[in-house]
């Protein structure tokens, strides 16, 4: 999974904002790591960084994370071709772009 990491700086600043302590912050993954692990369709992802700034990027709600990653790991063993041999120059990447915002639930939603 690629995510681009915050700085300390801007992860403090987060932190701040959405009043999440150091400890509130740890819980809320180590909660997120066993999650995962009882998942059987998901990775068994143990990286607490990533789940950390994940979560604060879910404006620190553990039922958000856990949306936004069932549905970057579902999306991705649905349609691996999203994620593989990605040109951003390429005509269909182009073409889906200039679409604007694709709203992955609902595709979830129409395929199960």
């Amino acid at each position: 999974m690629y995510l681009q990491l915050a700085t300390k700086e801007q992860t403090e600043n987060v932190r701040k904002e959405f009043n999440a302590s150091e400890e509130s912050i740890e819980a809320d993954v180590q909660y997120l790591i066993q999650w995962m692990q009882k998942q059987p369709h998901l990775p068994k992802l143990t990286d607490k960084e990533l789940l950390s700034h994940c979560l604060l990027n879910c404006k620190n709600s553990v039922e958000k994370t856990k949306n936004k990653l069932e549905t970057y790991f579902n999306t991705k063993a649905i349609m691996p071709e999203i994620f593989t041999n990605r040109d951003p120059l390429s005509y269909d990447i182009e073409r889906v772009c200039s679409l604007g915002f694709v709203d992955y639930t609902f595709i979830f939603k129409i395929l199960h």
